[in-house]
């Protein structure tokens, strides 16, 4: 319980030196506007003391006891541990030899320096020798893996031969009691009886197969006729909309060259209801006026058959006196017969008149579609 206090206050420690370092980053000095405030003389020291808590957790995180356990219980594990140990001695070196050119010409004290050189090279000759030991080691552990893992891969082929040779045993015993435990006349018999007995069975079944074909080959040219005649009726209905869509635009067409044709007709037909019109006007005057003239001719007609009478009585008279007076006959029956020509001319004009009259006071009919 005490170890894992520990490990926490070392993480908890790094948080807030890692939240320090970050705040002086993020907020640079105003006096000498440098880049982070780092270089300030209360935060100069923060990295090492971040390096110093990562080495205690280090320490805390791998005790000596539990090194020896992982050694015994992971060697993988181990040698990773080993390599990051080796690597981070190595980049503390690396920074070392960085530094310690400039350690000459920094403004410090001379036994501030000696005592950073004695110690630099103290730890450098010892990280020297602790790395070559480690590398040593780690050398003489990989070259032990490795002849392991071949070892491992060996055993492990080993192992499943010996499996596979072992249930192949296993089945040829399994077959052998088998075929011992097993009459093979009488199961030769049962075979026989049974492959005999199935033998309707296997027909029937070759036969309900070679119907499931022939069905399913039916199916297929169903199915085949169906598609046909799908297309068709797409083929069809398609037409049947084109046919529509003609006869709808022909319709439309149609109907405009009807609304067109009626305008002109309309206009034609006002023409010939005004000429009509105009014509029944003077058929009007010419039946008033036919009516006068027939209304004149009879007046006419009755004075002519007065005057006819007249001209009877006239004629008897005259007949009778020329039987008692001396007369030029022929003289007279040529005027009398002049006399009935004009008559009989008068009459023809008046039946002419009387049938333009009829024809008049007939009705026209005109019929428009």
């Amino acid at each position: 319980m005490a170890g894992r206090q520990n490990l926490q206050e070392n993480l908890d420690q790094i948080v807030k030196l890692i939240e320090q370092i970050q705040y002086q980053v993020r907020h640079p000095d105003k006096e000498t506007l440098s880049m982070t405030s780092l270089y300030q003389f209360e935060a100069i020291s923060l990295p090492f003391q971040l390096v110093q808590e990562a080495i205690a957790l280090c320490a805390a995180v791998f005790p000596p006891e539990s090194l020896g356990e992982i050694a015994t219980t992971d060697e993988e594990s181990i040698n990773a541990w080993a390599i990051a140990l080796m690597q981070t001695l190595q980049d503390e070196l690396t920074l070392v030899e960085h530094w310690q050119p400039q350690l000459a010409a920094l403004p410090l004290p001379s036994a501030l320096k000696e005592k950073i050189r004695d110690v630099a090279s103290a730890t450098l000759r010892d990280r020297t020798t602790q790395l070559q030991q480690i590398h040593q080691q780690h050398s003489e552990i990989l070259q032990s893996t490795a002849s392991l893992f071949a070892a491992e891969a060996q055993l492990r082929q080993d192992a499943q031969a010996l499996q596979q040779l072992k249930k192949k045993a296993k089945l040829l015993k399994a077959i052998k009691t088998e075929l011992q435990t097993t009459d093979l006349n009488a199961l030769r018999e049962q075979i026989s009886r049974e492959t005999e007995a199935i033998a309707p069975q296997r027909q029937e079944l070759e036969t309900l197969k070679q119907q499931k074909t022939q069905l399913e080959t039916e199916l297929t040219s169903l199915e085949q006729q169906r598609a046909t005649f799908h297309s068709q009726i797409n083929y069809l209905q398609q037409k049947q909309q084109n046919l529509e869509t003609a006869t709808r635009e022909c319709g439309n067409q149609l109907i405009s060259l009807t609304a067109a044709e009626q305008q002109r007709l309309s206009q034609e037909l006002n023409i010939v209801l005004a000429d009509l019109s105009s014509q029944q006007q003077e058929y009007q005057q010419i039946q008033q006026q036919l009516a006068t003239a027939i209304a004149e001719s009879n007046r006419y007609q009755q004075e002519t058959e007065k005057l006819r009478e007249y001209l009877r009585q006239h004629y008897q008279s005259n007949q009778e006196i020329c039987k008692n007076l001396p007369v030029n006959q022929p003289k007279i029956d040529s005027m009398v017969k002049i006399i009935e020509q004009n008559l009989a001319q008068l009459d023809q004009e008046l039946a002419q008149a009387l049938q333009q009259q009829e024809l008049s006071q007939q009705k026209t009919i005109f019929i428009f579609n």
